[in-house]
């Protein structure tokens, strides 16, 4: 036997038809990391068959046989479990205890559209399926940047622990805006004491972008770092440049201290993280009609990835990039020479000499030639200057010594 605290439940959702999934958190204070740390549940799931009645709201009407019997709805057992689980677990707050909502965001990742709600400690994610609750204290990144569109803005959240959806795992909370879509929206540091403690941080009252005033919420909330780009220019002028991550199309962001792929997968590679990069079939020629290149990233220990499918326009800009933040650059040659001759010196290519001389030597003495070795021993039935082969060939008026005799 043992207790599952409701104030550790992070989110519910109904897996299936009869199956209720809740989600767990650590509690707070207990994220830091230590060696021997004990195995902690992070899901259960709860199978919950059959139906049951629910009281539903009385219909206006004469007749009262017919109110009566629409006093009663029947449902499933698991979704009123569901319903049960979200109310004793705070997951459906009061709105007015929130500092702010936003309604109707699009999230590419998780894809779908969610409400949120800005509390003193936490944020709650509501959505069609999905509800989350996000401490303030998992959120560990924040960028701001541009679609190579021009039309539209990415505000990225990056979380630790990530977010879960029953196996998959999201570490990264993508929101797109409208750039040009405005919006008033008001604050209230009044809903507790710990709200209050914000207010330094952040404005009763904002009139502005949408994405501007959510990114500037977040960041006053959480206290993270916002990241908004950097003096990188693409070929075009943009922030960011088109490639591919495997089968994934999206955009690559060089910024001041790593490089950023977003929307999907999204992924944050440091400067410090990085070994060298090698940039691939960069070099025009009669065989290469490609107007696109590849950039691997050699990581230190790690996974490496390679985007592919860059304009090779943009190579000029990368490379300047590169040598501004003094990271190694190689090409597709280079790194092929130095795994090919990797080792080598005078020795092994002496070696490799003789090597092909007792190669050739064996070949010609399967075929029967002297390999004309100076140990060989002489051949005593040569005669020097003997000239019976050539002249018994090329002289049709010669004549045999044998021939003579017979006369």
């Amino acid at each position: 036997m043992f207790d599952l605290p409701m104030s550790h439940v992070s989110n519910t959702n109904l897996a299936n038809k009869n199956e209720v999934s809740i989600e767990f958190q650590p509690p707070r204070g207990r994220l830091l990391k230590r060696k021997n740390v004990p195995d902690e549940l992070v899901e259960v799931r709860f199978y919950v068959p059959g139906t049951t009645t629910t009281a539903a709201s009385a219909k206006k009407g004469s007749d009262d046989e017919a109110s009566v019997a629409g006093d009663e709805e029947e449902v499933s057992a698991a979704s009123v479990f569901h319903d049960t689980i979200k109310d004793r677990a705070d997951l459906g707050q009061v709105i007015g205890d929130s500092i702010v909502q936003f309604s109707e965001i699009l999230c590419l990742i998780p894809r779908g559209r969610y409400n949120i709600d800005m509390f003193s400690n936490f944020l709650r994610l509501r959505g069609k399926t999905y509800d989350y609750k996000i401490p303030y204290e998992h959120v560990q990144r924040l960028f701001l940047v541009p679609k190579p569109d021009e039309l539209h803005m990415m505000f990225i959240v990056g979380l630790n622990p990530p977010i879960r959806q029953g196996q998959t795992r999201y570490p990264y909370l993508v929101l797109q805006f409208v750039r040009d879509e405005e919006q008033a929206v008001d604050l209230n540091f009044d809903a507790d004491e710990a709200a209050r403690k914000h207010a330094a941080q952040l404005r009763p009252h904002y009139d502005e972008p949408l994405y501007r005033i959510v990114a500037t919420v977040f960041k006053g909330v959480t206290g993270k770092r916002l990241v908004e780009g950097s003096n990188f220019r693409g070929y075009h002028g943009s922030q960011g440049i088109k490639a591919s991550l495997k089968a994934s199309e999206g955009t690559l962001y060089p910024l001041e201290k790593g490089f950023l792929f977003a929307p999907k997968p999204t992924l944050y590679i440091p400067h410090s993280e990085i070994a060298s990069i090698v940039f691939s079939r960069v070099e025009a020629s009669s065989s290469n009609k490609m107007r696109t290149f590849d950039l691997k990233f050699n990581m230190h220990g790690a996974q490496d990835y390679q985007f592919v499918s860059i304009n090779r326009e943009e190579h000029a800009s990368l490379e300047d990039y590169m040598t501004e933040h003094a990271i190694k650059m190689l090409s597709e040659l280079n790194e092929t020479a130095a795994v090919s001759y990797k080792g080598m010196d005078m020795d092994s290519d002496e070696e490799g000499g003789r090597a092909t001389a007792r190669a050739i030597t064996q070949g010609a003495a399967a075929l029967g030639i002297n390999s004309g070795d100076e140990d060989s021993e002489e051949d005593e039935d040569f005669v020097a200057g003997s000239e019976s082969d050539v002249m018994e060939e090329f002289d049709e008026d010669y004549v045999s010594p044998d021939d003579g005799d017979d006369e």
